[in-house]
């Protein structure tokens, strides 16, 4: 990832950015899905802010109440979920009687810690060579999962400077 790592550091603008994380992703563990879930912390749910291998499906209005599937169980214990086989794991029991036009045979979801607290999830689902997800991908993608959390938390603190400086302007401008 030495190289990967350098080229990442250097990409200021969030969606390029992200877009070369789940790149990154595909290239190392060979994915037919994966998704990058936020948590709104209005509603306490995920949604989905980046997505590979879903584009029939509109992710906008996606949405995953903490605790519940397999994203809001990662979410609610923060710590990350292998199955390697879907058929075997009660987690996606009830799962299976929703529509849903993918078949999964194996996952791996892992949480998105910043600052100690859950920020979102990061899910891929099958693997291209057809083989389940192992310790060393959980591994990986974990790793992958800090900068994944670094970014978005550098997001969200441009977006309150922004915010703040917006406030601080209009306070000024009533004050003169």
């Amino acid at each position: 990832m030495g190289r990967w790592g350098s080229r990442l550091n250097r990409i200021r603008d969030e969606d390029l950015l992200l877009d070369n994380i789940l790149e990154l992703i595909d290239l190392h563990l060979h994915i037919d899905l994966c998704s990058l879930m936020v948590l709104d912390p209005r509603t306490n749910a995920l949604c989905i802010k980046k997505a590979v291998g879903m584009d029939d499906v509109d992710i906008s209005g996606i949405r995953v109440p903490v605790g519940e599937g397999i994203a809001g169980y990662v979410a609610a214990g923060t710590r990350p979920l292998l199955i390697r086989d879907i058929s075997t794991d009660p987690h996606l029991v009830r799962r299976e009687t929703r529509k849903n036009p993918y078949t999964t045979n194996s996952l791996l979801s892992v949480p998105l810690v910043a600052e100690g607290r859950v920020i979102g999830v990061i899910n891929v689902n099958n693997r291209k060579d057809g083989l389940s997800f192992t310790e060393e991908d959980q591994a990986l993608l974990t790793a992958i999962s800090s900068k994944i959390a670094l970014v978005l938390q550098r997001s969200y603190m441009k977006l309150q400077l922004k915010k703040n400086k917006t406030l601080d302007e209009e306070i000024n401008r009533f004050m003169v």
